[in-house]
């Protein structure tokens, strides 16, 4: 069994955090709730992660998610576009884009809506998405990812109303 994160993690929100990262209440909670949700699941597929952060926090160390990343398909039920619509709906903004050509990944990050005033530790995390580039993949290797991207499609579809 995967040991749970520590109880202070992540921090609940305040309205003082709420107001500095000028955002209303009720957003600032869902985006707190929600990265709160995927430390723990990170924590229960690396169950090193909650040790380590338990580790920081016994010598007064403060413990914040600065960054968090996704890894895309493309045709997926989850495209890079799709993440950067959803934490758009979240107040993120599109930022620089990158081409990382020995790992066939396109990326980019989002910046979280924070004010200058925020303090550090108090700010949501960066976003960063990347998208694995089919097309640069050899014929037979691209056919491979096509043909398992599209089982992956079948899996996600709506049941039929």
């Amino acid at each position: 069994m995967a040991p749970t994160p520590p109880a202070d993690s992540p921090r609940p929100p305040t309205e003082a955090s709420d107001a500095l990262n000028g955002a209303t209440p009720k957003l600032h909670r869902a985006t707190r709730d929600l990265f709160g949700m995927l430390w723990r699941d990170y924590c229960g597929r690396v169950p090193d992660a909650p040790h380590i952060e338990s580790a920081l926090r016994s010598r007064g160390e403060r413990w914040t998610e600065d960054h968090v990343a996704f890894r895309t398909l493309p045709g997926s039920p989850c495209t890079a576009e799709t993440l950067a619509f959803f934490f758009g709906s979240l107040g993120y903004q599109k930022q620089d884009t990158y081409r990382f050509h020995d790992k066939r990944l396109n990326a980019f990050w989002m910046a979280p809506p924070t004010q200058p005033s925020t303090l550090a530790w108090d700010a949501p995390p960066k976003v960063f998405i990347s998208e694995l580039d089919v097309a640069s993949f050899p014929q037979d290797q691209r056919r491979q990812l096509e043909d398992a991207i599209a089982k992956a499609q079948k899996l996600f579809r709506p049941a039929p109303a």
